[in-house]
């Protein structure tokens, strides 16, 4: 008897061995490949789903501590699948916007004082007056005054932030945000790839060459690689950009109807943008 108990354990271990019930989501299931429908959302719309972002990680960046070991500072972390795409991507650019956000300094507590959705007209904070220390150790005031739009308010130029210094730094934080195509993995794809503060000198030599080519954005491939930059900040990435060729017709087409599909997207506030172009004492310039 105590022998057949043995073996009756023996193989109940050995089923648990071999029948998976979970399995890694690195790889698809074969019972799966032939299905592509997301089955069990059907009430939801698109305002119940965060945008994918794609993150260029620094070393002081919340996912690299979440994520120990995956997401690695220089690469590009994809924040709707928790992936990194590593410290470059091929990828075609779907659509470009800006916007522009007023900060209250984080010595003054911090937050959101005003914000403009295409970089020209406030949807919030505009015709106000904000008083703020211009730095962390003022004992001073300055006012911020946003005016009927961004650009009569100014508080985009150099020397906004504290009018008594005219070197200091615009008042207001300008962000790019580019809607791409990711040609190695579309099944990743769109997302959303923003530029601050150092970022904005190459995403402006961006926006100028793709111009310059007088061709529909979906028909250009790029590369998107990481930049490495140093200063006072210590050193941190920044994203740079290249086009690279003429995609084929087929790729072509994918890229413009996915475009079309989302003709209707908007900028929009994310934490990220805080994190970034308000940043903290030991925060990194980008």
């Amino acid at each position: 008897m105590a022998s057949k108990k043995s073996n009756t354990t023996t193989e109940l271990v050995q089923v648990k061995e071999n029948t998976a019930l979970i399995s890694s989501m690195d790889e698809l299931p074969d019972y799966l490949k032939e299905q592509s429908r997301s089955e069990g959302l059907e009430d939801l719309d698109k305002n119940d789903f965060k945008r994918p972002r794609l993150i260029l990680l620094q070393p002081l960046s919340p996912q690299v501590k979440t994520y120990a070991g995956k997401a690695i500072p220089g690469q590009f972390w994809h924040t709707g699948a928790n992936v990194s795409l590593g410290s470059e991507f091929k990828g075609i650019m779907l659509k470009a916007n800006k916007r522009v956000i007023l900060w209250k300094p984080r010595w003054d507590g911090g937050g959101m004082l005003a914000f403009s959705p295409n970089g020209k007209d406030w949807v919030m904070g505009g015709n106000q007056e904000f008083t703020v220390r211009p730095s962390k150790d003022s004992k001073s005031t300055t006012v911020w005054k946003t005016g009927k739009d961004v650009l009569s308010s100014k508080l985009l130029d150099w020397g906004s932030s504290n009018p008594s210094e005219p070197d200091s730094q615009p008042a207001a934080s300008l962000v790019y945000e580019y809607l791409f195509y990711l040609i190695d993995r579309p099944d990743l794809s769109p997302v959303v790839l923003g530029c601050y503060k150092t970022a904005i000198t190459n995403a402006k030599q961006f926006n100028t060459n793709l111009m310059g080519l007088r061709r529909p954005t979906t028909a250009i491939g790029v590369r998107v690689f990481a930049e490495e930059k140093s200063g006072d900040g210590g050193e941190w990435h920044v994203p740079a950009f290249e086009t690279i060729g003429w995609v084929n017709a087929a790729l072509f087409k994918t890229a413009t109807e996915m475009r079309n599909m989302f003709a209707d997207y908007e900028v929009e506030y994310s934490q990220e943008d805080e994190e970034v172009t308000v940043g903290s004492d030991d925060a990194v310039p980008y």
